[in-house]
Parts: C-alpha cells; structure tokens; sequence
C-alpha cells in the first residue's frame, strides 16, 4: 500500500511514503534540509551555501488501516429481493433502510450514501447520492439509517460507505413496493369441540354479530385469536354468525357486506 504525505511546513515540504502495511504501526524517521532553493548549487567549501539537515529525524508513525466492508443493508428489515406492502388507503409507505459496516479506520465506523438506480417512478432523483440522515447525525457510525417515503413500484438502491480513511464499499438493494387492496377471504369454517373455528388466508382481525351483516366492523363481537389465521367463537347451533375480517391495512367489507355467514346447524365437526 501506498500513502502520501504531504507537508505543512513553511516550505511546503513533501514526499511518497512506500512500503506502508495494513492493520500495523508504521514507523517512518524523517529529516530534511534547509534551503530548498539551493538544491543542486551547493559549492564545495562555501559555508553560506551548505545545506542543513535535522540532526535528529522527525519521527512518524501511521497505523494501517483494513478493508471497509458492508456486513448488510435491509429494508424494513428484509433482505435484496423484499417485497414490501402498504395499504391501499395511504398508496405510500415509510421504507425504513438500514446499513451495517465492518472493519476500517475505526472498527466499522462509517458514513453511507444512497442513490436510486434504473427506478423509472423517480427519474427526477437522477444519478444523485444522498447522505443518510441516522436520525440528525452525520457522524460515522456502524449502523447507517435512512427513512424513506416511496409508492409502489420496483427499486433498486445503491449504497456507498467510506470510513475516516476513506476505505470504502458498495453494494445494491432491490426490493418492490406493493399496494394491497385485497380483503382477507375466510377459507374454512369448521366446528371444534365446542367451538366454531374459521381460517383465514392473512393475518387478520375477525367480528362478527348475529343480526346481520349490516353493522360497522367496531361495533362487532371480537373473535379469539392467538396467530390472526385462526379464528374462533363458542359453538351456538341456533345462532347464525354474520363475519367480518379486516387485515393489518385497513382492508375490510363494506358496511353492508360480510366476509362470510356461517350457519352451525349447517356444517359438521371438522368439516
């Protein structure tokens, strides 16, 4: 590895530094001569043209530094390749992006920029980087954070982190936006022991009322449930169950409809 050091002296003293080894301290012993401008005049026996060197050298000492790496980069906490959804009513949805680095100057310590590539719904971001915000610090950090509102679509994000040193590394993020619009469907019905038990396709919160289906979803009767995928109420024969199921987007019925009605005296155990 090479490094350069370039000096402050009234002089503007300067040199290349060779031979200079990662992850160790490199001791350089440095001495220079006076009178810059007499270099290659000197005369032999002229005092008032001799050059004068440092008797004892300038002692420096770098330390090397190692790779920067970039241990990970989520969103929301997923992985390249994600699939992330929002719901209908809002069409946008807070992207939470998280970096991690390793090793460099200072043990990971890093600053992380972003920039959208090929993403066809943003072409007014250009190929411009982007400073993560972390919260209001722009200091070196380990973990690198940045809130981001986007809508549905496809992307692809660039990440670059540089260390104190100006290590540094690149990778990319690929992940989808989607809407969901779609109202969570009841696959089974079924009875249980003494209980009515329904299954639903997504996690979800599931009412119900006796009287109809013309009710609003939080005036209904809450349905136990450990997982929001199974569903359960006790068993009545003489009661007719009028069910509504929302998702964790708001996805519901409307408010005269029902996600299904189910009869008891109708269906068989384990059906």
């Amino acid at each position: 590895m090479e490094d350069y050091l370039q000096g402050t002296l009234s002089y503007g003293c300067n040199g290349t530094i060779t031979g200079f080894k990662d992850r160790v301290e490199n001791t350089y012993y440095i001495k220079c001569k006076d009178k810059p401008w007499l270099e290659g005049k000197e005369k032999e026996g002229d005092v008032s043209n001799k050059r004068i060197a440092n008797r004892d050298p300038y002692i420096l000492k770098l330390k090397g530094t190692e790779p920067l790496y970039i241990e990970y980069i989520t969103i929301n906490g997923k992985g390249s390749g994600a699939i992330l959804k929002n719901p209908a009513t809002e069409g946008v949805g807070l992207i939470h992006l998280e970096v991690k680095t390793i090793g460099g100057a200072e043990n990971g310590k890093s600053k992380c920029l972003y920039r959208f590539k090929d993403n066809e719904s943003i072409k007014e971001f250009g190929e411009n980087w982007f400073t993560f915000y972390n919260e209001g610090s722009y200091q070196y950090k380990e973990k690198n954070t940045q809130t981001l509102t986007l809508g549905e679509g496809n992307y692809t994000l660039e990440i670059l982190c540089l260390d104190k040193a100006s290590n540094d590394d690149n990778q990319t993020i690929n992940f989808t936006i989607e809407i969901d619009r779609s109202i969570p469907q009841i696959v089974r019905a079924y009875k249980e022991n003494d209980f009515l038990k329904i299954i639903t396709n997504e996690k979800a919160k599931c009412v119900y009322s006796i009287t109809g289906c013309l009710y609003e979803f939080d005036d209904g009767e809450t349905m136990t449930s450990l997982d929001g995928i199974e569903h359960s109420v006790a068993w009545d024969p003489e009661k007719t169950f009028y069910i509504k199921c929302k998702d964790e987007y708001e996805n519901l019925p409307g408010i005269s409809d029902c996600t299904m009605i189910v009869t008891p005296s109708k269906i068989g155990q384990n059906e």
